[in-house]
Parts: C-alpha cells; structure tokens; sequence
C-alpha cells in the first residue's frame, strides 16, 4: 500500500502540480517504483485474488475484482506510455488519459474494497494491526519522498540570476527598464540569457530537428548579428545614447534587452548569447501576451527548464523530455 500512495502523490504531482524539479524528481522516482515493483505487485494480486475465490459473489468480492481489472489497465499503460517515452520523442495523449482515470478508479475501488473488508470482520482482526498497517505505509510513502527530495538537494537544476548588470542605465525610470521598447518581462525584471537561449538543445534532443535546421540560416537566427541592423544600432548609439537601442531590441535581439546586456560599453550592444541568436527559439515561444498598440508590445514568462535541458547528450536529454510529457507539456513554453 506504501508504494500505491507514493505512485498515486508522484504521479497527481506530474499533472497537477508546478512545472518544478521536484515534480521531475518525482516523476523519476514513480516510474523507476513502478518498474521496479510491477511484478510483486502483480503477483500479490494474483495470490489475493486466490485465496479468496472461493467466498461468495458480494459487494466486497465486486469491488475487489474490480480494482484488479483498473490494477491490469494502470500497469498496462504506465509500461505503454514508459516504452513510448524511452524509445520516441513523445507519448500518446489516450494512453496518458487511460494511465490518469486508471489510477482514479484503483484508488478508489481499492479504498472502498478495504474499508468494507476491516468494517465486516473489524471484531476479528487482532488488535494493533491497522495502526501497523497505517506505519509501515506511511514509512514507505515517506521514504520514496525523502528520496525525492534528497535528489532535488543533490541536482536542482540550474538556478538562474536575473539580475541587471551594476552598471545598467535606468533612463526611462525603473519602473520601465527596457524602453524605449514596448517589450517587457511577466516580472518587470531581467531575465538570465541563458533561459531565452540554447536554440540547439531543441534539436539535438531529437524532437524539432527540422525546425532547428530551417531556423540556422534564417533571418531570425542572424537578426542580431545583421551587419546592416549593426550598423544601424552603432549610429543610433552614438547619436542618442546606447538606451536608445533598446527600441531595436524588442524584435531584433529580445535576448541582449532582456537580459540587460543593451547597456553602455557593452561589444556590439548585445549579449554573446543574444548576438549568436538573435531570435531564438524560446524567446519566440516565451511570448504570453501581445498589444497591437505599438512595436514590439509584448510580454515574455521566462520558460522553466527540464532537468539535464542543457545536457550536451542529446539521447539523454531526449528521453527525459519525453517521460515528462507523462503529465503535459510546461505550462509556459
């Protein structure tokens, strides 16, 4: 029963929980149990389902046998969406749906299935047994979260610092720190360029190759590094002030604005992440909201990360992305 409860917290958190390390850890955690006790559990069942045969057809006996059948129907398709994972590039949303409503109906036919047996034969059971039973469930549950947690302590992910450069001119007021662009953040702050960057790391996980191969030589890629837009920005630079260039960054090199890199005395007014990307992949994608009030209004979220996202193993990388898209895809990318 431990490793139910700790199946069902880590699994719910993967579909209702934040986009977070901990909710991945977890995922790692529920699908390595899973595997791990997929047979023993199975054949508890099976040796259950046996020793009770014989006893009338009832309301407990129904119920037991329906738990069995949503038992066999979760474990089905938890191997069916882990093989789909580990070998493909995603997972097929009706076996994540039949994973999901699988589990609802285990738990609850288990539940009624136990409670009706301990409410029927409660004057024979011995006493101390369910207190026991409810310790060593909960010293299970607990040690499958404890190791959770010490995974999220030992490989958080990486931290960002979204913090404008020292010296970073405020012209416009700190209330609007990226104009004279309309653009702007979801917190009003910088963002780290590293969360905006990493074009590569779409491809060569194996997921958007094509999409990465087109977006190499396009005018996106080369937005910011343009001789022409270069020279053009030194112009506007010298004549009004390196702030003034901000205008341009909006759409031009959203990376280098966001990240506070279109300051004074900065190489080319541009980030080395910005310059190499110009519009990036996740910078395009991080946009919540647009206004047609103006050029460039719009909002950026900055996208949270999948653990080993920047992992130079592409099959690595590719295979957790795609066990993570168990539960859905992060709700701002």
């Amino acid at each position: 029963m431990g490793w139910l409860v700790l199946e069902t917290l880590t699994g719910l958190a993967l579909t209702f929980g934040p986009f977070h390390a901990t909710v991945q850890w977890g995922l790692l955690v529920h699908t390595l149990a899973g595997v791990a006790l997929l047979a023993p559990i199975c054949w508890y069942w099976v040796a259950h389902w046996l020793d009770y045969e014989d006893q009338a057809l009832s309301d407990v006996v129904l119920i037991g046998y329906a738990g069995a059948a949503a038992l066999l129907v979760c474990c089905v398709s938890g191997v069916v969406v882990t093989v789909e994972a580990l070998f493909g590039i995603h997972t097929s949303e009706v076996w994540r749906n039949v994973h999901l409503v699988s589990t609802f109906v285990l738990l609850a036919t288990v539940g009624a299935h136990a409670i009706l047996a301990f409410v029927r034969q409660r004057k024979s059971v011995a006493p101390g047994v369910v207190s026991a039973f409810l310790v060593r469930t909960s010293i299970l549950a607990g040690a499958g979260l404890v190791i959770v947690a010490f995974l999220v302590l030992l490989v958080p992910g990486t931290r960002y610092i979204n913090q404008f450069p020292k010296d970073y001119s405020f012209l416009y007021g700190k209330n609007r720190p990226f104009a004279p662009s309309l653009a702007r953040t979801s917190t009003g702050g910088a963002f780290d360029a590293r969360s905006l960057s990493g074009s590569a790391s779409c491809g060569t996980a194996g997921c958007h190759q094509q999409i990465l191969e087109e977006w190499k030589p396009s005018a996106h890629r080369y937005s910011a590094m343009d001789k022409i837009f270069q020279g053009i920005q030194t112009v506007m630079a010298k004549q009004n002030g390196p702030e003034s260039t901000r205008y341009c960054g909006g759409c031009h090199d959203p990376i280098s604005l966001f990240s506070g890199a279109k300051n004074i005395f900065v190489e080319n007014l541009a980030g080395l992440e910005g310059y190499n990307e110009g519009i990036s992949c996740v910078a395009c994608h991080s946009i919540q909201k647009t206004d047609i009030q103006g050029n460039a209004n719009f909002t950026v979220v900055q996208p949270r990360q999948y653990l080993w996202q920047w992992s130079s193993r592409g099959g690595a990388r590719r295979g957790w992305c795609a066990i993570f898209s168990f539960g859905r895809t992060p709700r701002n990318t």
